[in-house]
Parts: structure tokens; C-alpha cells; sequence
């Protein structure tokens, strides 16, 4: 990782998913990927982060997701500044693994991770959790994801805490997604993966096994969002209570099948509103930081953290104030959005106020 991976250090970063899993990898074979992921405590850090690779990696846009009881969590990518760098993307995180809508892995990475070759990395469980996650949050699988598990499990699979990961995958609602990954990573290899307990081999639901089939290497919508709604409803509902939680639920369902789109954006009507939870901003940089002003003493909402602040909300003079520069509302595509904007016009749908991204 070199001089990123210790800047990352810096951050209070943690390496997550092939960085977490390449050493599982036995003699000669190796993980390969294009891009590494990194999740930083919050955005404090990421400020910081940026700072200190600016020289080296630029982005297009922030996204920062709004989760139920005020909490935020955001995420960026990077792309190196000149192919001349030879460095890899680097996907960042901001307080935890984003998993899909409204919701993110709720595991404390940092309470039982560990370091390896100088870099901090999750513990083996909350690994394996976050493979799954992981096809949570493309509602596809791969090839490399099965290659990850089986390497991960003939590693160190009868050393794992396999209570905590029962019990975390419950909670998290993903139990079924680690059973069907552990039954095809199986077939696929034509053995038996070590110390893998009884209770997750249990006989496939029949839309596990229509994920299974026609989910592998792409997605099929439809069987995703069958998935994806049997995922949400018992989080949000957790989260929201029993009636809202299975609306937004379904919303994200009837969102990915009708539009093709995995989550909700705002989008120019709606800066006159505030944003809600199971929403997302998406915010350009407008401004670098002026030393002159301090940019803590203009006051404004907190977004989850000192570090970012939203001033004049929801009016066309709305700005986001951080340590590192000001930022605007914009449309996915990066573009800033219009300080005249419009407010919703009665009758419009909210579905028509919005911007979304398309499935990696």
C-alpha cells in the first residue's frame, strides 16, 4: 500500500474486503483486484485523509447517507491523478460499511480488527460478514467472491467465532446471503468447506435458489429485489418501526425494478427540503478552505459530526461547510445544481425529485 496505506494509518483507516482477505490466498495464487476499499471512523478522518492524498488521487463527488436516529455515514472514490502513479482506486467509507438505503453494517470493525503487514484489517468474521454484505450492496455474486470465500474458510475456517457470525448475520439480515454463498462456493469446488456449522446448511429457500442461479455474474433484477426486500424489511423495521420500515423497504424493491436504480438521491427539486432518512446527498466541492474564516463559525445543522455542516437548508443559498473546503448539492453526474432551483411542484411525484445510481 506504501505511502497511501500510511496516510490511511494515519486516518484511523481500515483495509476491508481484498486487502482483509489476500492473505488467505495459498502459494502461488494471489488476489488481484483494481481497486482497494477503506472505511475511516468518521468525517473528521476523511477530511483529513483527503488532505494528505490530494497530491495523489482527486474525486467528482461525495455521498453522504442519512440512517434513522440522526445518524450519517457517507462514502467517495478516488481515482489516481495520472495512470504515471501506478496506484489503485481506493473506495472510501465513512463510519462503516455502507450496505444498502438506509442501512450499514453496524459491527464496531475496529473493536476486533487486527493489523497485518503494517496495515489494519477487519477480524476473520466481520470479513466474512462484509463478503456478504458486500453482495448485499450489487444483489450480484462473482466468481471472485466464491475464490474469497473458499480461501478464507480452508485458512483459517475452524478458527472463526462461528457464534458471532451467526448472530451478527442475523441481526443484519444476512444469513440467507452467507447461506447461498457457502452452498454455491461448495458445488462450485465439489468439497466440503471446513468447520462451517450445521445451522448454515440448512435446505435453500426457493428464492435463494433463484438468487443462486440467476444472480451469478450479473443481476436479475426482479429476483433481487425479492431479495433485497426480504434484506431491508426486518432492519427497517427494526429501524423505523413495523409500518414505515416495510414502506421504505418496499419503496427500494419497486425503485430498483421500475428505474433500474438501487437507492434514492436528491435531486434539484428537492433543495428545499430537507433530506430524510433511506435518502442521499451527493455533494460537489465549490470552494477550497479559506483560512481567513474559520470555517466552523458559520454556524449551521451538524450532519452527524462538527466536521460537516449544512448552512441555510433547503434555500438556494444552501452550502456544506468542512475542515476541508465547501461543498453544493449536485446531481449524481457531478453537477451542480441550479441556485434557483425550483421548489417540488404540487401533484409531482417524490420519486420524480430524484437522481439515482445505477448498479456497479
Amino acid at each position: 500500500m506504501g505511502i497511501v496505506g500510511s496516510r490511511a494509518e494515519a486516518a484511523g483507516g481500515i483495509w476491508i474486503k481484498g486487502v482483509a482477505v489476500e492473505a488467505c490466498y495459498p502459494h502461488p495464487f494471489a488476489r488481484t483486484s483494481h481497486d482497494v476499499d477503506l472505511v475511516v471512523p468518521g468525517f473528521e478522518q476523511l477530511w483529513r485523509f483527503l488532505a494528505d492524498v490530494e497530491d495523489l488521487y482527486q474525486f467528482q463527488r461525495i455521498k453522504v447517507y442519512q440512517y434513522p436516529a440522526g445518524r450519517y455515514g457517507g462514502s467517495v472514490e478516488l481515482v489516481p491523478r495520472s495512470p504515471e502513479l501506478h496506484l489503485k482506486r481506493v473506495d472510501v467509507s465513512v463510519g462503516g460499511f455502507h450496505l444498502w438505503g438506509a442501512s450499514a453494517f453496524r459491527a464496531d470493525l475496529w473493536l476486533r480488527s487486527r493489523v497485518v503487514d503494517g496495515h489494519r484489517v477487519p477480524s476473520w468474521e466481520d470479513t466474512l460478514l462484509i463478503m456478504a454484505g458486500h453482495v448485499a450492496t450489487q444483489w450480484h455474486y462473482r466468481l471472485r467472491d466464491l475464490n474469497d470465500l473458499w480461501a478464507l474458510l480452508h485458512g483459517v475456517g475452524p478458527q472463526l467465532d462461528w457464534d458471532y457470525v451467526i448472530r451478527m448475520a442475523r441481526s443484519e439480515g444476512l444469513l440467507a446471503l452467507i447461506g447461498i454463498l457457502l452452498r454455491e462456493c461448495e458445488r462450485v469446488y465439489g468439497k466440503p468447506l471446513p468447520g462451517v456449522p450445521q445451522e448454515l446448511r440448512v435446505g435453500a429457500r426457493l428464492v435463494d435458489r433463484a438468487f443462486a442461479t440467476y444472480n451469478f455474474g450479473e443481476t436479475n433484477v426482479g429476483v433481487g429485489a425479492l431479495e433485497q426486500t426480504r434484506f431491508l424489511v426486518p432492519r427497517y423495521s427494526r429501524d423505523f418501526g413495523p409500518l414505515r420500515g416495510t414502506y421504505e423497504a418496499l419503496r427500494n424493491g419497486a425503485h430498483l425494478v421500475r428505474f433500474r436504480r438501487r437507492a434514492f438521491y436528491a435531486g434539484p427539486e428537492r433543495r428545499r427540503r430537507k433530506i430524510g432518512p433511506n435518502e442521499v446527498l451527493v455533494l460537489v466541492r465549490t470552494a477550497p478552505p479559506d483560512p481567513s474564516v474559520p470555517w466552523d463559525s458559520l454556524g449551521g445543522r451538524s450532519l452527524g459530526s462538527p466536521a460537516l455542516r449544512v448552512v441555510d437548508e433547503a434555500t438556494p443559498e444552501e452550502r456544506f461547510l468542512t475542515p476541508y473546503g465547501t461543498f453544493a448539492q449536485a446531481s449524481y453526474q457531478g453537477e451542480v445544481l441550479s441556485e434557483t432551483a425550483a421548489p417540488q411542484r404540487a401533484g409531482s411525484t417524490r420519486e420524480s425529485s430524484r437522481s439515482a445510481i445505477t448498479p456497479k
